[in-house]
């Protein structure tokens, strides 16, 4: 990942029925495995949203803030857009970042700051990826794995 690079966790949480209280805390929880086992520099999260919402459409409206943040998914962008160093993205699983792969694409070419993806898949499947932008747009193969969305992870109760 490099000297001066960035690493950038990103924490989300699908529409549901929980609590207020209980979608906080499992977020928090997402918030500490990344700061404690990814060594992430700061975490960036979505209260609410899906896994293939464009990440331009997410967190549009006034949203609850999830401690231990640096803000919602429209920090997240206005972050990527400002940085002048590499960034390496951490998330949880793949659809703990989106399942959109055309979004995905228009991401990484919207934020060239952006060069790596990390997906922490450890304590599901026992296996992590750190995928080069270059991977992600130019090897369908790549790509694809972003496609992945069968069963929800619970990633917030991953220890």
């Amino acid at each position: 990942m490099g000297e001066g690079c960035k690493i950038i966790g990103y924490v989300r949480k699908s529409p549901g029925k929980e609590s207020r209280q209980t979608r906080l805390r499992l977020l928090g929880s997402m918030v500490d495995k990344l700061m404690k086992a990814s060594s992430v520099d700061m975490v960036f999260g979505s209260y609410s949203s899906s896994s293939d919402e464009p990440f331009v459409k997410r967190d549009t409206t006034r949203t609850t803030v999830i401690p231990r943040t640096a803000g919602n998914t429209q920090d997240f962008l206005q972050f990527l857009a400002a940085a002048t160093c590499p960034i390496t993205i951490v998330a949880i699983d793949f659809a703990g970042l989106t399942t959109n792969k055309p979004d995905l694409v228009k991401f990484l070419r919207d934020h060239k700051a952006v060069k790596s993806i990390v997906i922490d898949n450890i304590e599901s499947l026992n296996e992590a990826y750190c995928l080069t932008r270059e991977q992600i747009l130019l090897d369908k193969a790549v790509l694809q794995l972003f496609d992945c969305r069968s069963a929800p992870v619970r990633r917030s109760l991953m220890p």
